[in-house]
């Protein structure tokens, strides 16, 4: 008896046990899921800590880009600034590395925040309503949605009207682009905004001509632009149009960060801005204020990007649009502009790595491969910081179309684990007999009986015709590259229906799929509204891209789903303006990632 009274305690203290673990495994998912914005948020951020735990400790990343293979030539640089108009550059200034100190400035202090619960809307209380000073144009400018505290000219302007989202896991791009979409009364999430622009979690960059072709798949106006000016910015800003602008974030190294420009402060000399990231010295339970930038600390973390920005607008504000943005809606008139502030710039300071990048970008532009190569040489000398081409790629470009393979060779070793790479439209193989001397398994695909036998008899693994995910395993190469191919298709409409008509997928399969029309499909097919955007959208609904695709994706929102979040948004703004007491979040979480 003894003895079953001993097991009966056992067995107690053994489902007491298991009670209590299983409690915790509760609180823990509850907690997890309410930190990191939900249970997908919490799987996210498990998949990252097992994928560092199965990679082993991560290195220390360099403080610098390399620099390049060969050392540039004295003088050759700036050889390049010969052009610069009132500048002169003086031959014996010689540039030196950098210390990594003198790259960054003090940096913006930040509270590192992953996912919050999303603020009340700020809404402005104004004295008096203003009337936006109408700009010198035959054509009225028609005010924007919300008016602005302070007419244009006073020295203060906000907008208002905005939603604020905090970012998830790399989702700074897709958080911002929510935001400035808000301000056209669409009610899209960072989730599903992320859904089509970085399906994959790990994706490190949304490129600013991304984030505009989505803007324009929700019926709106945008440009992608770059060399921007402060002067431009406000005047934006007195139109009624937010800017939303690719700049540096001075934290863990440097990164690129996106930021919304919504306001600025003439007597404070501050801009105010929509951040998706930095949180210091806000209340949480109030609403969104957004964050104050100083004139000239905005200024300098935007020209590392070279004053990109994405003017995004709808069509009461197009007219002001085009009118403040002038001759310079001439591609070819901005990059010439661009490359003469670069090259001024440069001149007045050859220690000036992001002024040199800012040049090589430009004749980039202008299809003057050898001398971009140059400027990146020369930056890259004088030190970037190592994420920079996490963002901007275009010295790849100019490194292949320049044909020095061995650079772009050297940056690609940091992918290597399986030693395969997959050219897709090889040509005659010259880069990948250049890889294959490096030790790279090498392989292409390629049309043509004279490209198929230049590849083979230089020993690359060939295969004719386009690319078919069906040949390889899924993750079978290192480096996945291709060069100057989509501009070569005669037809690609037709390749992308033969795609679907092999998978036995109707136009509408294709359309709910990928969040898209059924109409916008029909005219992909037939060779019109081939945006990138939509065309990635297309193959990943016909399950092309395998090879890049490591982890399950989540399904693109379709209309149904838009329709119904629109729904769900007007009901909880019904709510929200039926109370009486203002909306209470609860404090931030303490803990960072």
């Amino acid at each position: 008896m003894m003895a079953n009274t001993v097991r009966r305690s056992r067995l107690t203290l053994l489902l007491l046990a298991l009670t209590a673990t299983l409690l915790l495994l509760v609180l823990a998912f509850a907690f997890g899921s309410l930190r990191y914005g939900g249970p997908d948020g919490l799987l996210l951020r498990v998949r990252v800590a097992l994928a560092q735990q199965r990679n082993g400790p991560a290195e220390t990343p360099p403080p610098f880009v390399p620099t390049p293979l060969a050392a540039p030539a004295a003088g050759q640089a700036l050889a390049l600034l010969a052009s610069t108009p009132g500048a002169t550059p003086d031959p014996t200034i010689i540039p030196t590395p950098l210390r990594e100190e003198a790259l960054r400035a003090p940096t913006v202090p930040f509270a590192a925040v992953e996912s919050l619960p999303d603020r009340p809307t700020a809404t402005a209380t104004q004295t008096a309503t203003p009337s936006p000073t109408p700009l010198p144009t035959a054509t009225p400018v028609p005010p924007p949605a919300t008016a602005p505290p302070g007419a244009a000219g006073s020295g203060f302007v906000q907008l208002s009207g905005l939603a604020h989202y905090w970012q998830t896991w790399n989702n700074c791009g897709p958080a911002t682009l929510a935001m400035n979409l808000s301000y056209y009364n669409l009610p899209l999430t960072q989730k599903q905004t992320a859904a089509v622009l970085k399906p994959n979690w790990d994706d490190k960059n949304v490129s600013p001509h991304e984030l505009a072709d989505y803007a324009r798949s929700q019926g709106l106006s945008a440009l992608v632009r770059v060399n921007g000016a402060p002067e431009r910015l406000r005047q934006y800003v007195d139109a009624g149009i937010p800017v939303l602008i690719e700049t540096w974030l001075d934290h863990d190294g440097g990164m690129g960060h996106y930021r919304l420009v919504v306001g600025y402060d003439d007597v404070a000399r501050e801009w105010i801005v929509y951040d998706s990231y930095i949180s210091d010295g806000l209340d949480p339970k109030a609403p969104y204020p957004g964050i104050r930038m100083g004139y000239d600390e905005l200024t300098r973390l935007w020209r590392i990007f070279n004053g990109t920005h994405v003017l995004i607008y709808d069509g009461a504000r197009a007219a002001a649009a085009q009118q403040i943005l002038g001759d310079e809606a001439d591609d070819a008139l901005m990059w010439q502009r661009s490359l003469e502030r670069a090259q001024a710039e440069a001149a007045a300071n050859p220690a000036d790595p992001f002024a040199w990048f800012n040049l090589g970008t430009s004749l980039t532009a202008q299809g003057r491969y050898a001398e971009a190569a140059s400027a990146f040489d020369q930056a890259r000398v004088i030190g970037l910081p190592w994420r920079m081409l996490w963002y901007q790629f275009e010295p790849l470009q100019a490194y292949y179309e320049a044909g020095r393979y061995d650079e772009l060779l050297a940056d690609f070793a940091r992918y290597r684990r399986t030693g395969r790479m997959l050219d897709v439209g090889c040509g005659a193989g010259l880069f990948l007999e250049r890889a294959r001397m490096q030790g790279w398994e090498v392989h292409g695909t390629e049309f043509g009986a004279r490209a198929l036998a230049a590849c083979r008899s230089r020993g690359i693994r060939i295969i004719e015709g386009p690319l078919d995910p069906a040949h390889y395993p899924p993750a079978s190469f290192d480096v996945l590259c291709s060069f100057e191919v989509m501009e070569h298709l005669t037809d690609p409409g037709a390749e992308l229906r033969r795609m679907r008509l092999e998978r036995n997928q109707s136009q509408a399969e294709v359309a709910m799929r990928a969040g898209l029309d059924r109409t916008t499909v029909v005219k992909l097919e037939a060779g019109r509204a081939a945006t990138l955007l939509t065309v990635v959208q297309v193959l990943r609904a016909m399950d092309r891209l395998e090879l890049l695709d490591a982890f399950h994706q989540e399904p693109q929102p379709t209309p149904y789903m838009l329709v119904e979040a629109q729904e769900k948004y007007l009901k909880k703004q019904r709510k929200r303006a039926g109370r009486k007491k203002p909306d209470v979040l609860p404090p931030k979480p303490k803990s960072t990632w």
